[in-house]
């Protein structure tokens, strides 16, 4: 798998590149380190990108260093270059250096735009501890993208929440059930649960934050977007 990290050398964009490198990636991915440059990145002296690849451990040949000038479409430039490389996933901070909105402009942008998988990472994100990735689902084909997707990127130790919308059938969600239980048993995984709601609308899946005793360990929330 490909991933591109997006990054201009904000404290957003170090969190997604750690984020990408130490939780996501696995020993056959390949990880892109996307400079978006500008005259606010680093003054010109390049001190946050070699401390960025000091500290990330990336290798020259995976960094790829784009000028961009204040004025032009920063989010349609990064859109076009994921297309371009056939990136599978794009891991980006909520925000960048302004931190104006919980989501930023450029995020958002990706997020809807791109083509690929898009994980938003916010400053809050732990990497020390066992994550909990949390999914949406309704039944459709997307669900069921999303659900391979958070198998994929989970590590043996991190959980899943599933929340099933009332659209969503009695066998989809007993295929959920299977392929999480699979996930459990030969280690994939470390946990997860499946939250049938009859009521609730797809849009409401971020409001539901699963309480301790769905767990027996509680961690970082990941909101993915496939």
């Amino acid at each position: 798998m490909k991933i591109v990290v997006c990054c201009e050398g904000s404290a957003g964009s170090c969190f997604a590149v750690r984020a990408a490198k130490h939780c996501f990636a696995r020993e056959n991915d390949e990880v892109v380190l996307y400079y978006c440059r500008t005259s606010k990145s680093d003054g010109g002296k390049g001190d946050d990108l070699e401390m960025m690849l000091r500290e990330n451990d990336i290798e020259g040949e995976r960094l790829v260093i784009e000028d961009i000038n204040e004025t032009d479409d920063i989010a349609g430039t990064i859109v076009k270059y994921l297309k371009s490389v056939c990136a599978d996933m794009v891991v980006l901070g909520s925000t960048g250096r302004s931190a104006a909105s919980a989501i930023g402009s450029v995020a958002r942008y990706v997020a809807k735009y791109s083509h690929c998988s898009c994980a938003l990472i916010r400053p809050s994100f732990r990497f020390t501890s066992n994550c909990v990735f949390m999914v949406g689902v309704d039944g459709s084909r997307y669900s069921q993208s999303a659900l391979r997707a958070a198998v994929r990127l989970a590590r043996r130790y991190d959980d899943i929440v599933v929340r099933s919308f009332g659209v969503a059938s009695v066998e989809f969600n007993e295929e959920c059930r299977s392929v999480l239980g699979r996930a459990v048993s030969d280690g994939t995984i470390g946990d997860y649960s499946v939250i049938v709601d009859s009521t609730a609308s797809p849009s409401a899946a971020g409001e539901m934050v699963p309480q301790p005793s769905v767990f027996s360990r509680t961690g970082s929330f990941i909101n993915l977007t496939v």
